[in-house]
């Protein structure tokens, strides 16, 4: 019944979603932002590009400093001298048309032009020269100084540099002549050195500038620029959409008419939001497509893409940051438009939002910013990052999870956020409606949180469990029991307190929204064979996995993990199996089959709250301290299911936790006791299947907890549903 009740939702749901899009497409100003901008822009910007690039290249040709002198005996001998400096910097690499192997510091070798001036100050004043030199005291050399056979008496002279303090080019003028002095003097002792006998260069230490390969200049502003142009094409394709759909249709008094017909508010706003992502993703790939064709024509691809670093993978990698970005600004932009009374209100809303998006698509140019840490999941920072990662060929699988489950679940709160205040009264009946809507509390208390609420609650969990994750490793060199009072600290805070604080504020009945219902004595024995029976399968699953090559923890952290252990039995096993085992069970239970299950099955059929809830409750293990695990997401969705369906059938959390804590604590128990195992000839090695023996044990005693969870009666709890408010 329920199966065919869906199909019907589903095609209603489909139709809502292309008459949205129909509309939206057909208004002119999309039509604007989608085709003809993209088409005029991009060659704008070439022709300011080619502008910008002829200017740099002539600001890059090699310098021409102006030298003055008071005489010509004296502009002899320093132009020869200056020579012999030139030369040698030349022969070193100093200078970028040097015969020899460039240095990484290398410039462009200037020109100078010397000339004869009584008054140097004056010519200095009138800009004929950028430096003048001269003798003090006023003399001429007394040696030869390129002389290597006969260097002659001692060379004794001092010279004046002088410069206009407010000219640049007279400052590094004096600073390039000095160093060709410098230079010339190393030259002129080394010979005085071989002359009497001296096998020693006048420069006994010279040290050398070594740099290790990296990106090249074109290829770093390529992925630097990428993310900046993505950010730019998606929020200016999603805000026009994203406004009218929302404060528009409030301004012209349709949404009043819309919510009032006989269709869910969150199938409304769910076909708005494809419509806004699917014209966000449309403009962003009209866009990227013009300036491909601009980077083509105009011959500017070559100057900002290297082709050589190209990979077959670079389009599939920008369209699915194009996804991530435009799912992220679409749930963003309808959270912040819902808000808005009318289309300027909107607008004036956007324009902060629309410059603050600015900040992070540069973020990628500070250098030694690494995606990890609390960068992993910060919005939009994170996408940026991992942009950047993608297009230089250096992001982790780990980081990529990270920022693609983060966006999602930043979407999915956005989207909570904006169903909170789509159907609030304000919207309804054209009242003021504010920011306050968002925090308001209901009058009166209802048996379960709303489906957006706890939606955003998880949201904010998942960011918050990867913080806490990072400052667990921070711990790692302390004694094993501090780690592992900081970890037990963090299960607490994460799914203890913060979703108690919450529930609390949205006055939720504790009992009825953590499911907290005294269970039947049948469930609880279901659950705890069902907790001994159910690993061998879970094990023998993350195996086929790994064989499969579905598997990313590599042989290093799999060490990491049995070092862990090896600390873990010097603990106190009681304690290990309180934190370990008993502890994550009870309080994970308490939010994913408590808190959060109660408000899915709040909001739509049973089937659909198990599988939402253990998709979830897959996910949310997918991404572990020491990296990401992919093998973990099947093993948790399938365990999610299991513990959803008793859940449901039981009416309380309680055995699900039972069964979580029995099922944990014989998994730690079986790594902690490995050693006492392989003496008794239990043991196994890490990629063996089980004994075919311990595999029809889990086998049949699984099916008989199943069978067992079937034939309870299901419980009927949460009678009265209420309303959102």
């Amino acid at each position: 019944m329920n199966a065919v009740a869906a199909g019907p939702a589903l095609s209603r749901f489909a139709r809502l979603a292309r008459k949205e899009l129909t509309e939206i497409l057909r208004d002119r100003r999309t039509v604007l932002t989608l085709l003809l901008m993209p088409i005029l822009l991009y060659p704008l910007l070439s022709v300011a590009f080619h502008q910008f690039l002829l200017s740099s290249a002539v600001a890059s040709q090699e310098p021409v400093y102006r030298i003055g002198f008071r005489s010509d005996d004296e502009m002899q001998s320093v132009s020869r001298y200056l020579e012999i400096g030139a030369a040698s910097l030349q022969l070193r690499g100093v200078f970028l048309d040097s015969k020899s192997t460039p240095r990484p510091d290398a410039i462009p070798r200037p020109k100078t032009e010397a000339a004869v001036f009584e008054d140097l100050e004056a010519a200095l004043k009138a800009g004929r020269i950028d430096v003048g030199i001269r003798y003090d005291p006023p003399g001429k050399f007394r040696a030869n100084p390129g002389d290597d056979r006969h260097p002659g008496e001692n060379l004794e002279v001092n010279l004046e540099l002088v410069y206009r303090k407010d000219t640049d080019p007279g400052l590094t003028a004096a600073h390039y002549v000095e160093r060709l002095i410098r230079e010339a003097n190393t030259q002129f002792l080394t010979q005085r050195l071989r002359s009497i006998g001296i096998d020693q260069r006048a420069q006994p230490i010279r040290p050398t500038l070594v740099v290790l390969p990296g990106p090249e200049a074109r290829s770093r502003v390529f992925a630097v620029l990428v993310p900046l142009i993505l950010i730019l094409m998606t929020i200016t394709g999603a805000v026009y959409p994203a406004i009218d759909l929302t404060a528009g249709e409030r301004e012209r008094g349709t949404l009043e008419v819309l919510i009032a017909a006989p269709v869910p508010r969150w199938m409304l706003l769910g076909a708005k939001y494809i419509a806004v992502l699917t014209v966000a993703v449309l403009t962003a790939l009209v866009n990227l497509a013009s300036m491909a064709v601009t980077l083509w024509v105009s011959g500017l691809g070559q100057v900002f893409i290297d082709v050589n670093t190209l990979s077959i993978w670079l389009l599939p990698e920008i369209f699915g940051l194009l996804l991530l970005l435009a799912a992220f600004y679409s749930g963003v932009l309808l959270a912040i438009t819902s808000f808005a009374r009318s289309f300027k209100e909107a607008q004036a809303y956007l324009i902060p939002l629309m410059l603050a998006s600015l900040m992070p698509g540069m973020i990628g140019l500070v250098p030694g910013l690494s995606l990890d840490g609390p960068l992993a999941v910060m919005p939009l920072i994170n996408i940026v990052l991992l942009a950047r990662d993608l297009l230089e060929g250096g992001a982790s699988p780990f980081s990529a999870a990270a920022v693609v489950l983060t966006t999602v679940l930043y979407a999915i709160a956005a989207i909570a956020i904006a169903s909170r205040t789509f159907g609030a009264e304000a919207v309804l009946y054209a009242q003021e409606g504010g920011w306050s809507e968002l925090f308001s509390r209901t009058h009166s208390p209802r048996p379960a949180a709303t489906a957006s609420g706890a939606l955003l609650c998880l949201a904010f969990l998942f960011p918050l469990s990867l913080v806490l994750n990072r400052v667990i490793v921070e711990y790692r060199d302390e004694p094993v029991t501090t780690v592992l009072f900081v970890q037990a600290l963090s299960t607490i805070a994460l799914f203890g307190l913060i979703p108690w604080l919450v529930v609390r504020y949205s006055r939720v009945r504790p009992l009825e929204g953590f499911r907290l219902a005294m269970p039947g004595i049948g469930a609880c024995c279901a659950a705890v064979l069902l907790g001994l029976c159910l690993w061998p399968l879970a094990y023998e699953l993350g195996l086929l996995l790994r064989f499969l090559g579905f598997a990313s923890l590599s042989q290093e952290q799999l060490d990491k993990v049995e070092g862990m252990l090896g600390e873990y039995r010097t603990a106190p096993m009681p304690f290990v199996l309180l934190v370990l085992g008993v502890l994550p069970a009870v309080l994970e239970e308490l939010f994913f089959r408590g808190y959060l299950f109660s408000a899915l099955l709040r909001a739509g059929r049973p089937e659909t709250a198990i599988l939402t809830s253990a998709l979830l409750f897959g996910l949310f293990h997918l991404v572990t301290g020491g990296g990401l695990a992919v093998e973990r997401l099947p093993v948790s969705t399938a365990l999610g299911l299991v513990l959803g369906w008793l859940c449901w059938k039981s009416g309380s959390v309680i055995p699900g936790m039972t069964l979580h804590a029995v099922h944990n604590s014989l998994l730690v128990s079986l790594g902690i006791y490995q050693p006492w195992l392989k003496e008794k000839g239990w043991a196994i090695a890490a990629d063996d299947s089980l004994p075919l023996g311990v595999l029809v044990i889990g086998l049949l005693g699984s099916s008989l907890g199943l069978l067992w969870v079937h034939i309870l009666p299901t419980a009927q709890v949460m009678t009265d549903l209420g309303d959102e408010k």
